[in-house]
């Protein structure tokens, strides 16, 4: 068994993750070798925060797909305590420098930080659970009221980002790029889509991609282009969320940005792709869309 001074854990509902969520994951990676990372009991987030929208199963496979994590713990209790770290073979808890409250009006961070036990990382301006589920409101009522023809909305803050936070999510658990090259031996597969609202579906699309092939590029279509395809109210993430969210996926090597929505043959021989595929959402297809030709 791993030492505890080896090992950090870190906890959440990872409910609508976002790229915050993922960020925070990155962040306690750095802190040792093994990362735990808690998947909060749905009956814990009803009693502190009301009922969660995806059930445990869909927040464990979500958090399970992130190439930072050593090892997921599911229906974990949210208040994190000495017993709880010790339960996991953990030194030490990472959270973000906002207070974590518990139901009880007591401050998990304060009382594990008294005994040496916690780790603080930075949080993520810009972007939260309670925003994208403002978001998701909106895009209901928005679908209910008759929005009048020629009145179009302002343009939408966009998500603040840097190329040193691209730089940080395109590395691995072990501080190395995990975007590599291709090699002449890869079986190069392409699959393209919006990857809005991050969730099991999404992933689950991108893992049975990723198995038609070793080396699987994700096309990830802009805001503009997103909007004119699927409406006016899509996408609810912008591209820049979206990119980290993806980036953030173990199965994902690379991801071509802002890609076109019609596939060319200039694309895949720039690419070397051997085969583009569609994942279909309703059973366990995946079709190939176009197998190279030598």
């Amino acid at each position: 068994m791993e030492q505890k001074q080896n090992s950090v854990y870190i906890d959440g509902c990872f409910d609508l993750v976002h790229c915050g969520h993922f960020n925070a994951i990155r962040q306690a990676s750095l802190l040792a070798p093994r990362l735990v990372v808690g998947v909060n009991s749905d009956e814990d987030i009803f009693i502190t925060k009301g009922p969660s929208i995806l059930d445990i199963n869909e927040r464990c496979a979500i958090i399970e797909s992130c190439k930072w994590v050593t090892e997921v713990q599911r229906d974990t209790p949210y208040s994190v305590s000495e017993e709880v770290l010790d339960l996991y073979n953990c030194q030490s808890y990472a959270h973000g420098d906002d207070p974590c409250i518990t139901s009880d009006g007591i401050d998990i961070c304060e009382k594990l930080r008294e005994v040496g036990r916690f780790r603080m990382i930075k949080r993520t301006t810009g972007v939260s659970t309670t925003d994208i589920t403002g978001r998701l409101l909106r895009l209901v009522c928005r679908d209910m009221a008759e929005v009048p023809k020629g009145i179009k909305e302002p343009p939408k803050q966009k998500f603040l980002q840097t190329a040193q936070r691209i730089r940080n999510f395109s590395l691995n658990i072990k501080g190395e790029s995990s975007i590599r090259e291709p090699t002449a031996s890869d079986t190069i597969v392409y699959y393209q889509a919006s990857c809005d609202l991050y969730h099991p579906g999404v992933i689950e699309r991108l893992r049975r991609a990723k198995e038609q092939g070793s080396y699987l590029y994700v096309g990830l279509w802009s805001d503009e282009m997103t909007r004119y395809y699927r409406g006016d109210q899509f996408p609810l993430m912008c591209l820049q969320e979206r990119l980290l969210m993806v980036m953030a996926c173990k199965y994902v090597d690379d991801i071509v940005i802002e890609a076109p929505f019609i596939i060319t043959e200039d694309l895949i021989k720039s690419l070397n792709i051997s085969k583009v595929v569609n994942v279909c959402s309703n059973d366990d297809t995946v079709l190939p869309e176009h197998e190279k030709v030598d």
